[in-house]
């Protein structure tokens, strides 16, 4: 069995920190703002809150200049390599952060699809897991998305479908094709397990769309 715990305890694999939370979710400032160090919308996120692991998912992102410096940064008219080297301390100068809604959580060797009795703490290390949690998640007793419910609530009805379709291509990239269909009956199960039929109806139009090509 993976220790989990122990993976997600080194501090220099952490993207970031925990700079406020609550019960519904938790919001995170990365600790560098480059593509390569940071999550993206509609990815899986772990924080580490010591007695458990709490699961995320991005469903909002900011970045705007450090307190203290002017609110419109001023024109550099270059390249992002070119401002790299010019300015090798930029990074010091914004705040990138990432806002996640909370699916599930991690305590005492298995997985709950339910938000924890406990919420993070400021601070708490946060990061990005690989393949093997994020299936782990999906299928350690069986297949399940029964945080479809929690997820839809976090995310306002404009943005809804868009949303749903980038998260499920990101879990899709990350399962690899052969979950495709073991995704697709699970979030087809907690739809019709959670939902009246009219939503019914615009989930199922989401999840054909996304992961049996129909149009």
């Amino acid at each position: 069995m993976t220790d989990w715990f122990k993976i997600f305890s080194d501090k220099d694999a952490a993207i970031g920190e925990v700079i406020s939370s609550s019960h519904v979710g938790f919001q995170v400032q990365s600790y560098r703002y480059e593509y390569a160090y940071t999550p993206e919308y509609g990815s899986i996120l772990v924080t580490n809150c010591d007695t458990h692991l709490t699961i995320g998912v991005v469903v909002g992102t900011k970045i705007e200049p450090a307190p203290g410096l002017p609110s419109v940064p001023v024109p550099l008219k270059a390249t992002r390599s070119e401002i790299r080297q010019k300015y090798p301390d930029l990074e010091g100068r914004f705040i990138d952060v990432y806002d996640a809604v909370t699916i599930g959580y991690y305590v005492s060797g298995r997985f709950y699809q339910s938000r924890p009795r406990r919420k993070p703490l400021i601070h708490d290390l946060v990061y990005i897991p690989g393949s093997e949690f994020i299936e782990e998640f999906h299928f350690s007793s069986g297949s399940s998305m029964d945080y479809l419910p929690i997820l839809v609530s976090a995310v306002s009805v404009d943005e809804l479908k868009v949303f749903l379709e980038i998260y499920l291509n990101y879990l899709i990239d990350k399962l690899g094709e052969e979950k495709r269909y073991l995704l697709f009956e699970a979030f087809s199960s907690a739809a019709a397990k959670y939902f009246g039929d009219d939503v019914v109806d615009l989930l199922l139009e989401i999840g054909e769309k996304v992961f049996l090509g129909v149009e």
